[in-house]
């Protein structure tokens, strides 16, 4: 949807085989970012620039979509009370590797 939205904007006449083809290079390029982040970025561009964009400037509008996303996440309040020792902060450590993991 990406693709087409792009092409549309910038007013490309592209056959389904080039929009295929295109789809399967930005898919192998793109595929450890997720499709809301891409589509995001994909705006962003469109907002920012009158040529259609590369990969790499795709990649950039992601990082800056992904950076403003995480900026407008709440910060964590700060923990009450006395500050863990070393080996309470180790034992918490170890127990979220396992968590992680699946051990329990």
């Amino acid at each position: 949807m990406t693709l087409i939205q792009l092409n549309l904007n910038y007013q490309r006449r592209m056959s389904n085989d080039e929009i295929e083809q295109l789809a399967e290079i930005w898919g192998k390029s793109l595929k450890d970012i997720s499709p809301d982040i891409i589509e995001a970025a994909a705006i962003v561009h469109m907002s920012q620039s009158e040529y259609y964009p590369t990969i790499k400037e795709i990649k950039e509008c992601c990082s800056q979509v992904w950076n403003e996303r995480l900026r407008r996440l709440p910060k964590l309040p700060e923990p009450e009370g006395v500050p863990l020792t070393k080996e309470e902060t180790k034992a918490a450590a170890d127990k979220a590797r396992k968590i992680i993991r699946g051990v329990f």
